[in-house]
């Protein structure tokens, strides 16, 4: 009798043991999937206040302005601020942001509040200069648990309290057990979100850095696409692309049964997933400073969303496969005035 305790005492102390490491490491991966999200929510409020500097720049070509007017301190801002709207805070004050489930977008309009905080401090270093930095934050709560413990005198076990020990160590075994196999099951749930995210996320930046050095003309086969508008797909001039071969390449890239494609002059498009990650949505907008002038002499601002998911995963259990929302913002480096034959007609304004 005593033996068969002590042998279910130490099965249920060795998977309470299993358990607790797996349930750190799957805790582990779901901060890891939070900080893939941060990290291009970050990006994106660089790329969001580098886009009102170069606009500003464009601005001050036409009028009185000057490249970092009304741009110092903590600032709030959201994939569409422009230097009017951004929203100037006090440190440590700042909002959380939203996630609206209709556009999948996060933002401080309505929607779900997350755990998401996002502070850009912008500092003036000189007449020329600047320094960017972002601070976001993910509030997480923190539960604690204290046991309290209750010791009885010190006499020995009658034959029922050790039938009853017996019996409660096989229901505490038979439990373990099952939280054992449910944690495993976890384990692996997030595993393949991560791996999924990860793999979209270098996708993603490959995209990023390709617009950062991309730019419209209509008279290459690349107009300019509707403002503001989701679209499945961008086609661009890509500067990268004429970098590396010596000319002008028209570039578009596409969500196509469930993967993201990178296509070059009309060519065949080349998979930037895997074949087992699935991209549900990819939205692709295009924003401008909308002031006094041409609305196509101010540099492109491109807002780039991914709803990011596990295919074997979703397969398995569609109900409980939701996707990672990934977002983030990319400005173009190209002022149109300084595209060859100005197709937009900014030079002369």
């Amino acid at each position: 009798m005593v033996e068969s305790m002590v042998a279910a005492s130490l099965i249920v102390v060795g998977l309470l043991g299993i358990f607790t490491l797996i349930s750190r490491s799957a805790s582990m991966n779901k901060n890891a999937e939070a900080k893939v999200v941060a990290s291009y929510l970050a990006a994106e409020g660089i790329e969001v206040v580098k886009n009102i500097i170069d606009s500003n720049v464009e601005k001050s070509y036409r009028t009185k302005w000057t490249w970092n007017m009304n741009l110092s301190g903590y600032y709030e801002v959201q994939y569409d601020s422009t230097v009017d709207t951004a929203k100037e805070v006090a440190y440590g004050s700042e909002r959380y942001l939203n996630f609206d489930k209709v556009s999948g977008k996060y933002w401080y309009g309505a929607g779900d509040t997350t755990s998401f905080r996002r502070t850009v401090l912008i500092q003036v270093e000189g007449a020329n200069d600047s320094e960017i930095h972002v601070r976001i934050k993910k509030d997480e709560m923190k539960k604690l648990f204290s046991p309290k413990k209750r010791f009885s005198g010190n006499r020995g076990f009658t034959v029922v309290e050790m039938l009853v020990a017996l019996t409660v160590f096989s229901i505490l075994l038979v439990v373990a057990v099952g939280i054992f196999l449910s944690a495993l099951k976890n384990q692996r749930f997030i595993t393949e979100r991560i791996s999924a995210g990860s793999n979209a996320g270098i996708a993603l930046e490959q995209i990023s850095r390709e617009l950062r050095t991309g730019y419209f003309d209509p008279s290459l086969g690349a107009p300019l696409p509707n403002r503001a508008t989701c679209l499945n797909s961008i086609t661009f001039v890509s500067g990268q692309e004429a970098g590396i071969s010596g000319k002008e390449a028209i570039v578009t890239y596409s969500l196509s049964n469930g993967r993201i494609f990178r296509s070059v002059s009309g060519g065949s498009g080349e998979a930037l997933t895997a074949g087992n990650v699935l991209v549900e949505n990819a939205c692709f907008e295009i924003y401008q400073t909308n002031d006094v002038g041409n609305v196509e002499c101010y540099p492109p601002r491109f807002f780039i969303r991914l709803a990011v998911a596990s295919k074997d995963l979703k397969i398995e259990n569609p109900a409980q496969s939701a996707p990672i929302m990934m977002q983030t913002v990319v400005s173009s480096r190209v002022l149109p005035r300084e595209i060859k034959n100005d197709p937009f007609k900014c030079r002369g304004i």
